[in-house]
């Protein structure tokens, strides 16, 4: 009897570590490394101090445990202080073996937005969300210098543009669509974009096929 108590303890005691050992990995698997996310941190306090002539505030840092970021796996945030908190992100590229940053995409995302808002807002009705997405790296690939920074609308980068319109899709929204083009090309005077409307509501589809082009 003794014999089996003891069995059956230790084969608890087994089990029992093992969903420990699971639960930890779980954690560190979706959080990731503190020490890895301590590192990034203070990397990027040298880091924007050196690169950025303006104020910039190091105040966060995040582990992408979902793989939506090609170039690194931990970021440290950065708001610039005189730009409305505009946000973006430090990291280590893995790629080039070097800190980086996405400035350049976070600022030009957030400038065309503005611009474009209010003309969808006032063409297509209510607006569910716009996103306006750069390459992490466009500030790189077209040698930006960040502390002169040039418009968005004076180089050639392709930005990517997703409005969300909480409806179905009505008989003028190709219309719509065609006049959103051109305000992007004569009013906002952009060279470059893909545009896609698609029919989203609150995180639910609500057309299976958008409108959808490049110029």
């Amino acid at each position: 009897m003794n014999k089996t108590v003891k069995v059956l303890a230790w084969g608890f005691g087994i089990c029992l570590l093992l969903v420990v050992s699971l639960v930890i990995s779980f954690k560190i698997g979706t959080k990731g490394s503190e020490k890895e996310m301590a590192k990034i941190k203070a990397q990027a306090e040298s880091y924007v101090k050196e690169r950025f002539t303006r104020p910039m505030k190091v105040y966060d840092s995040m582990y992408d445990n979902m793989g939506n970021f090609s170039y690194f796996d931990y970021a440290a945030k950065v708001y610039s202080v005189n730009e409305n908190n505009l946000s973006f992100l430090v990291f280590y590229n893995q790629d080039t073996k070097q800190l980086e940053d996405n400035y350049v995409a976070s600022k030009w995302g957030r400038d065309l937005e503005k611009d474009l808002f209010p003309f969808v807002e006032k063409e297509w009705g209510k607006v569910d969300h716009l996103w306006v997405i750069y390459d992490e790296r466009v500030g790189y690939d077209y040698e930006i210098d960040v502390n002169k920074m040039p418009a968005y609308n004076t180089v050639a980068a392709k930005p990517l543009i997703i409005i969300a319109i909480p409806r179905k899709k009505e008989a003028k929204d190709n219309e719509r669509y065609d006049k959103t083009i051109a305000f992007l090309k004569n009013q906002l005077k952009l060279q470059h974009a893909g545009v896609s409307f698609e029919y989203i509501k609150d995180g639910v589809i609500l057309e299976k096929e958008g409108i959808s082009r490049e110029f």
